[in-house]
């Protein structure tokens, strides 16, 4: 017996998922094309084939009552296949016991649920992320020989930033991946030294013993102290090559080095560690040798790391990029100090600005805070930013002008739009001067225009000719990027909580949304004893639609019906999507209105259905 018995030939053959025929003791007697295309045999290399060649070593081989029973319960089994390459391919199974001319034959379905683990683990990396506990506690842990930034005495770095600041600054994308983390002067002396993972930590404190001396500059000299050596010579490379490097860890995972540059001089790097911990048996009894730690306690602690996604790796990476720029701006900032006594208070207050940015949570909240933030570094009479949408830069928020003052301009179009175009900050003494100038005001004089990346412009004006120095021109430069990089920042954010609390297929919300909000509406509700309505839809039959239309169909109705609903409720009404095929519809405040609605969406339901 095989497929071609039968007069649905085609369609077997053309069903999306892989079907296979078997006997009673596991043989292959049949497949369709799709199990061809994703084990990647011939159908000639599977049939007749025992159906252990395409289960991984060590892989569970499920009898045909096993299989059956599951499928007759609504449980399909999750389990892997084997590919030709060698690639093991995530699994759902189906199957069915039939008989067939007097013989049992088994009729398995599997369908590649790849995609879905995939989409799965991305979803938890993104609970994580938003879920993780802060690592304040981890920043205050001191290694048992003490401190060796006190053995940094005038370096720049640790001299014009401070220690504190520094971990702040480490902070940011030491919490992502909980590792370890350096700042070194140019010289090797260390600015910062942190650890905050137990591996990190383990390791580092292992290789100082093998040092065998209480003297940490003694210990740092004899070129034992495993750790120290491998994290400096990252760096160390990241400052001759003037540029981000990578290296692999003595400890066994990755390290990241960015070099800090002032005034185009490099005058030290920032570095993190980052990956899982080893736990390769050959490679654990290698560093339990080299390290003389028990390789039980090695297998123990390199458990208890809790792996990062990629994602998350990437980001951290830009944000020690952010961070060695914004170390360099520091410094160049106390340099300026020295130079320039006259603008101490201007570059201090900078430092103060820059955290206030960092602290705010919408895009709104930091474009207003950059306005105050000009005001405290700069004087002049207005402060403007228009932000890029499409070809135009649309005002955003402006210090001086009522909003139908403002005026909306092209790239290329006036100081702002040649900014935007050129990509480099544009100021002069005389704003009548400069032929691109479109003045909305006559008694102004003195400007400075300075992109904020690709996002737009903020620009100053005052109304005194040649008000503006260049250092206040370079202070502008540093607000802005600053402001770039938080607005870049709440946009990331913005965007992941949205996918936090966001159904994918239909973007509706989702149960943990609506798990979130529910008790707060309940308690408003209550609080001013106003009625809060809740609407179940579900759609029928919504399975056989799946099983004989294909879950792409089913896919499109529930994207229909998502629309559908959404269109038809109040703007203070959450439509939820709640299981596969369930919808809620939270209602507060309907003072008898609920019933409208529901006869509206019933309406509205009816016309749909009658498509």
């Amino acid at each position: 017996m095989s497929f071609s018995n039968y007069e649905t030939t085609e369609l077997i053959e053309y069903l999306p998922e892989a079907l296979f025929l078997e006997d009673g003791d596991g043989k292959i007697l049949d497949v369709n094309s799709q199990a061809c295309e994703l084990l990647g045999y011939s159908k000639g290399e599977l049939i007749n084939q025992d159906v252990d060649k395409i289960v991984p070593e060590g892989a569970p081989v499920y009898l045909p009552g096993e299989i059956d029973e599951a499928t007759r319960a609504g449980k399909p089994i999750e389990t892997v296949n084997l590919s030709k390459d060698g690639t093991e391919v995530p699994v759902e199974l189906r199957g069915r016991i039939l008989e067939v001319e007097g013989n049992e034959r088994v009729l398995v379905s599997i369908r590649d649920i790849s995609e879905r683990k995939e989409a799965n683990e991305s979803l938890n990396s993104i609970e994580w992320m938003l879920s993780k506990k802060s690592s304040s506690k981890e920043m205050e842990y001191t290694p048992e020989y003490g401190d060796v930034s006190e053995l940094n005495k005038d370096g720049l770095i640790l001299t014009s930033v401070g220690k504190d600041h520094l971990k702040d600054i480490v902070s940011e994308y030491l919490d992502l991946l909980e590792t370890s983390a350096a700042v070194y002067e140019k010289n090797g002396d260390y600015a910062l030294g942190m650890f905050s993972s137990g591996w990190c930590r383990l390791m580092d404190s292992a290789s100082r013993r093998l040092c065998d001396t209480e003297d940490n500059q003694e210990a740092l000299d004899s070129g034992r102290w495993l750790c120290h050596e491998s994290c400096w010579k990252c760096s160390y490379r990241s400052m001759k090559e003037g540029q981000a490097v990578e290296n692999t860890c003595v400890g066994g995972i990755k390290l990241y080095a960015v070099p800090v540059h002032v005034n185009g001089e490099t005058v030290g790097s920032i570095n993190f560690g980052y990956g899982n911990p080893p736990t390769d048996e050959a490679e654990l009894k290698r560093l339990s040798e080299k390290f003389s730690i028990p390789i039980d306690k090695l297998r123990k602690t390199a458990k208890e790391y809790n792996s990062r996604p990629q994602f998350i790796i990437d980001y951290a990476k830009e944000c020690i990029k952010i961070a060695a720029k914004n170390l360099g701006y520091f410094i160049e900032r106390k340099q300026a100090e020295r130079a320039l006594e006259g603008e101490r208070n201007k570059l201090r207050n900078l430092h103060d600005s820059v955290d206030k940015l960092q602290q705010q949570e919408s895009e709104e909240d930091v474009l207003n805070t950059a306005i105050d933030v000009a005001e405290t570094m700069l004087d002049f009479e207005i402060c403007a930013i228009d932000i890029l949408e499409g070809d135009y830069l649309v005002p955003r928020y402006n210090s001086a002008l009522d909003p139908e003052e403002t005026t909306t301009s092209k790239i290329g179009e006036g100081i702002a739009g040649k900014t935007v175009q050129r990509g480099e900050t544009i100021w002069g003494e005389d704003v009548r001067q400069h032929p691109d100038a479109k003045p909305t005001k006559s008694e102004w004089r003195a400007f400075i225009s300075v992109p904020i990346g690709e996002l737009g412009v903020i620009q100053v004006i005052s109304e005194e000719v040649g008000s503006f120095t260049e250092q206040e021109v370079e202070l502008a430069e540093i607000l802005a990027g600053h402001l770039r990089e938080e607005i870049m920042r709440v946009r990331l954010e913005k965007e992941l909580r949205q996918q936090a609390i966001r159904d994918p297929l239909t973007d509706l919300y989702n149960r943990r949304y609506f798990n979130e909000t529910l008790k707060k509406e309940v308690d408003k509700s209550q609080r001013y004893d106003r009625p809060i309505a809740f609407l179940m839809i579900d759609v029928n039959r919504f399975k056989e639609m799946n099983d004989r239309y294909s879950h792409q169909t089913g896919d499109e109705v529930l994207q229909e019906v998502a629309g559908l609903l959404k269109g038809n409720v109040r703007d203070a009404d959450s439509v939820v999507r709640y299981g596969g095929d369930e919808f809620l519809v939270m209602m507060p405040e309907t003072n008898g209105g609920a019933t409208s609605t529901v006869d509206r969406l019933q309406e509205e339901l009816d016309r749909w259905n009658k498509r």
